[in-house]
């Protein structure tokens, strides 16, 4: 029975780090950054006048395209039906593709770099760009439901919150990043806003594809605390969101650049926090695995040990 437990844990020997980047709890902060960057259909309304004024559709076209935008997020039977014949890795590439796909050539068409196309092809651009969404959702949620079935209800909980972000989690990349880093044009040209959804979600799904992935179920209730501190630090990012919204409506002694600087810098810091939490369990696991592992192997040397002194014995009384 101590060799199968052995077994179970055997992921975690050997070298931290490598073992870690194939723990399931790197999955988890994956998939909140997957997800984090998985809302550009929510961002509509920020660029939408854009539309009419560059390619001077009327409000009846604009709600036509708006439509085939809602189509395209909710339509989640697609990505559903290949996730069961496919891994994981392939769904979010997918997703990646179609979403750079989709925005790019929205993009395209805003900044009037191609001929200004027909309703019906920019009604397709965004079916393709909104839908990729919905292949991040489905392999994130699949696999981290299924890898913590007892939690699946905070563990999905967590995750939407996430969803309900990314949104704000986008404007504030464009406004950090390229806003406060790039020329004054972009900062008043929110058609960059497209770019941005074309780019940064590809990425991330690209980068953690290989890292989104079924794992053996766990039967741990204490994997409930770890989903608790994650809560937290969405709660804690959403709430700074919102004071850098209401702040910058005021005047502030700071240089735009600087303003910008310091809530990046505060921003990331969010962002990334519940890597801490991940590697802060896996080095648990890690370290609990090591110290079974230690103990197995007293218990094979002292049976060894027992074993030799028995065929002592045994030849003394032979002689």
């Amino acid at each position: 029975m101590m060799v199968a437990k052995d077994n179970n844990h055997q992921g975690y020997h050997g070298n931290f780090a490598k073992q870690f980047h194939k723990g399931k709890w790197f999955m988890v902060f994956g998939s909140s950054l997957i997800l984090s960057f998985a809302g550009g259909s929510y961002m509509f309304g920020m660029y939408s006048k854009d539309l009419k004024a560059t390619l001077g559709y009327d409000q009846t076209t604009l709600n036509t395209i708006g439509f085939f935008k809602n189509l395209g997020a909710n339509s989640g039977i697609i990505s559903g039906l290949i996730t069961e014949i496919t891994p994981t890795w392939m769904i979010l590439l997918i997703g990646a593709v179609t979403n750079f796909v989709g925005y790019f050539m929205v993009w395209l068409s805003i900044t009037q770099k191609i001929p200004k196309p027909e309703v019906w092809q920019m009604c397709l651009y965004f079916v393709i760009g909104t839908h990729s969404q919905n292949f991040a959702a489905t392999s994130v949620m699949i696999s981290c439901v299924n890898t913590f079935p007892l939690n699946r209800g905070i563990v999905v909980g967590f995750l939407q919150s996430f969803v309900g972000l990314s949104a704000a989690i986008i404007s504030q990349f464009h406004k950090t990043i390229i806003a406060s880093c790039s020329v004054h044009y972009y900062y008043q040209d929110t058609r960059s806003i497209v770019l941005v959804l074309a780019v940064f979600p590809a990425i991330v799904s690209i980068l953690f594809a290989f890292t989104i992935r079924g794992f053996e179920p766990s039967t741990q209730f204490n994997d409930t605390r770890p989903f608790f501190h994650f809560f937290y630090i969405a709660t804690a990012l959403a709430t700074f969101i919102l004071g850098i919204t209401i702040t910058h409506l005021f005047e502030c002694h700071l240089s735009k650049f600087a303003y910008h600087l310091i809530a990046f810098l505060i921003f990331l810091f969010l962002l990334v926090l519940p890597l801490f939490v991940a590697i802060r369990e896996d080095l648990f696991l890690w370290k609990l695995s090591e110290a079974e592992s230690e103990n197995l192997n007293v218990i094979i040397e002292n049976q060894e040990n027992d074993g030799r002194a028995n065929n002592i014995n045994n030849n003394v009384f032979l002689f």
